[in-house]
């Protein structure tokens, strides 16, 4: 039965265990003496919980890829839904504090762990071979798992943290998440701070990991994270509203549970006038997520992923009064988003006339800077043209 039985820690304290039993269901109990709690969604009053009210926090932490997915599995030789499985193999280094182990095995300590790392010059061509390090967060062939090093990328060996993530895709998709993100920092929207990253034969995006921070030494410290579809109990396959998935409503909601409520509605609240103007429709709850840096309340994580689309007939993730398209989106719409999570109208519409100026102002010197260091701007302009389509409408 031990073989069943996964020790789970957080922090490097033993906070519960999870079992599978022979039809694959799942239990998860907290220890007695369990100071902080897994999830919102799995509150420590309420000690054990059964496969139905467990199993969606635990599958979160698996990729949402399908593809990432059944590259996990290939290695191990197990099943796409064997989340007990994939867990035993591969939770020893998850997203934020959390870890899983066998019960007979040792664990060791993740907090204020020593980097290991290969460094590779710069300019190199990295290879996105993931056989070396097989992590649940580098998901894909077009991203990894890396180290920042005295400004040159650093390659972790098996089973040690790391600080960055590396996107190596299509320069255009580069170039636009690039874009999009330094756009967001003009708007006082906290988020991770993105860095260009030439290489021989393509044009990486290097990102922090807001759930990592190297302290003295090059030491890592590690922190508590959950996204917003495992704080309010859904399946990741249901990461949009329009697939049955959580709501804005919601997603404001559980804000009232952070540090300081105020200060994560008001930042949502631009996320979401930004999210709309830059025409971003991967802003599901698995790109939203919360941190916990000081106590047992957490705070709205920093802004990770935003990516513009040109095509205002497609939808956003989550809708806007009772409409999805950017093209059907009107102020009736605001109107009704305000009353839904209580804020403002007045105190929106003031907010989102100023997003636009700073934006309009903003986007086409961001433009010119990256012209002049010689990077290709064609995808940039056109997000410019659509950005400026959608502010005229309420202007």
């Amino acid at each position: 039965m031990l073989l069943n039985k996964l020790a789970v820690y957080l922090y490097d304290h033993l906070i519960g265990y999870l079992e599978c039993d022979r039809n694959n269901k799942m239990t998860f109990s907290y220890c007695i003496d369990a100071k902080f709690a897994l999830s919102l969604s799995l509150p420590l009053k309420d000690k054990t919980f059964d496969d139905k009210n467990c199993r969606k926090y635990f599958r979160g932490i698996l990729p949402d890829n399908i593809v990432a997915l059944e590259t996990l599995c290939q290695k191990m030789g197990t099943h796409p839904k064997d989340t007990f499985g994939l867990l035993k193999t591969y939770g020893k280094e998850c997203i934020g504090a959390i870890s899983f182990w066998g019960i007979n095995e040792k664990h060791y300590e993740l907090q204020n762990r020593l980097i290991h790392a290969q460094i590779y010059p710069g300019n190199e061509n990295i290879k996105l071979q993931q056989s070396h390090n097989i992590t649940l967060h580098s998901e894909s062939d077009k991203k990894m798992d890396v180290c920042l090093i005295d400004g040159k990328i650093a390659l972790i060996e098996t089973g040690h943290p790391a600080t960055h993530l590396l996107k190596i895709t299509d320069s255009d998709k580069i170039m636009n998440q690039y874009f999009c993100l330094r756009l967001a920092m003009t708007l006082d929207i906290q988020c991770v701070l993105p860095k260009l990253y030439p290489l021989t034969k393509a044009l990486g995006l290097l990102v922090e990991r807001y759930d990592r921070r190297i302290i003295h030494f090059n030491h890592v410290q590690y922190f508590h994270q959950e996204d917003f579809s495992q704080a309010l109990g859904y399946f990741s396959s249901h990461k949009y509203e329009w697939d049955n998935g959580p709501s804005l409503k919601e997603c404001f909601v559980i804000l009232s549970k952070t540090i300081v409520p105020a200060i994560d509605k008001l930042q949502l609240v631009k996320r979401v006038i930004f999210n709309y103007l830059l025409g971003n429709t991967q802003a599901h709850a698995k790109n939203m997520s919360l941190v916990y840096y000081a106590t047992a309340k957490p705070m709205l994580a920093p802004l990770y992923h935003v990516i513009a689309t040109t095509d205002d007939t497609q939808m956003m993730a989550m809708k806007i009064g009772n409409n999805y398209t950017f093209e059907s989106i009107n102020m009736e719409d605001w109107k009704i988003f305000c009353r839904e999570i209580k804020f403002s109208f007045c105190l929106f519409k003031q907010l989102f006339q100023e997003i636009i100026s700073i934006l309009l102002m903003q986007a086409p010197k961001l433009r010119e800077e990256l012209y002049l260091l010689k990077y290709n701007v064609k995808e940039i302009d056109k997000i410019i043209k659509s950005l400026k389509h959608r502010c005229e409408r309420y202007q």
